[in-house]
């Protein structure tokens, strides 16, 4: 499957189940926390993150276009949610430092609870509609 990544193929619904197997909980879950002041510059934390994970990682391509044979959100058990925030780590061996593998990566911004919240996706946040920061 790296090999074929590497050439920007599509994903397969057996690819996809094997990277991801169905009802299975993701093997890790990384959690940051943001400081409470950053979170008026929430959107654009999001729109500035997203754009740096697809500097190494790549948004899945697919062979089917039933969304039930595309990788979940974790978080996300009715699949409601599009595929956004899912992206693919793809390291094939040999290739510099770090492991070798493959990996299905789900973004999700939750709140202080803990539970998935949304943020909008798209364009660049406008610098002038930012909140101004404190003297």
């Amino acid at each position: 499957i790296t090999v074929m990544l590497v050439r920007n193929c599509k994903l397969t619904p057996a690819d996809v189940e094997f990277i991801q197997p169905p009802g299975t909980p993701p093997t890790e879950v990384l959690q940051f926390a943001l400081s409470p002041s950053a979170l008026p510059w929430l959107h654009a934390v999001a729109y500035y993150l997203r754009q740096n994970l697809l500097i190494f990682l790549h948004t899945p391509k697919y062979t089917d276009s039933n969304v039930e044979h595309h990788f979940k959100h974790y978080f996300n058990h009715s699949g409601s949610v599009p595929d956004q925030d899912l992206y693919l780590y793809n390291k094939p061996g040999g290739q510099g430092t770090g492991g070798k593998g493959i990996a299905c990566i789900a973004l999700t911004f939750v709140d202080e609870h803990g539970s998935p919240t949304s943020l909008p996706l798209g364009e660049r946040p406008d610098p002038l509609k930012l909140p101004s920061s404190s003297p």
